[in-house]
């Protein structure tokens, strides 16, 4: 759909979804030497596709920060408000924040983010999808959790107030994920090819 026809509007601090995923999640540099070379070896592995545990530690390995303290500050606020409901649940667990922007994951398995829940030894994912695309909600998606637009906290009281009350939904979909899949909810993932 274009963005000429009106009919798709983005908000005007975003001229494109790839920003906004940006805003929230930061990016891993995927033209980092390193990176590249890493991309090329677990592709050349699996017959030049990649799979998603592969990519999930392909992005885990280039973070662009500590995962237990993200920049940005939408991903630091779910991160901690994950943690203070698995606290409030009595449920002991270590909590990271991972972006995946531009990387493989995001590319061929649809997420833009990941948060890992590690509970009694067991490493558990919640991946995140961010999206300006209002389509997106009804045709599908293939991360745990689509973000949408979330309201800019730093616009007065009121605007505060609903970025909480967003960021506080969001990690209790982050809950329910990590409950289905500690009760045997269990995804398969096929290997998806990714052009080097």
């Amino acid at each position: 759909m274009s963005f000429r026809e009106g009919r798709f509007r983005t908000p005007p601090e975003f001229n494109t979804g790839r920003e906004h995923e940006y805003s929230l999640f930061d990016q891993v540099d995927v033209n980092a030497p390193e990176f590249v070379a890493q991309l090329k070896k677990y592709a050349a592995d699996s017959g030049n596709r990649i799979n998603r545990r592969d990519a999930i530690q392909l992005a885990k390995d280039f973070q662009p920060g500590d995962p237990e303290q993200p920049t940005k500050q939408f991903f630091n606020d779910l991160r901690i408000e994950i943690m203070d409901k698995l606290d409030d649940a009595d449920i002991d667990a270590e909590v990271k924040a991972y972006t995946a922007v531009n990387t493989p994951l995001d590319i061929a398995y649809g997420t833009d983010a990941f948060i890992t829940i590690e509970v009694d030894g067991r490493e558990h994912v919640v991946t995140l999808d961010a999206t300006i695309n209002p389509e997106k909600l009804s045709r599908g998606h293939k991360a745990d959790i689509l973000v949408g637009n979330i309201p800019e906290p730093n616009e007065g009281p009121q605007a505060e107030e609903q970025y909480l009350e967003t960021v506080e939904q969001i990690a209790a979909l982050a809950i329910k994920e990590l409950r289905n899949k500690m009760s045997g909810g269990i995804q398969t993932y096929r290997a998806e090819p990714f052009d080097m």
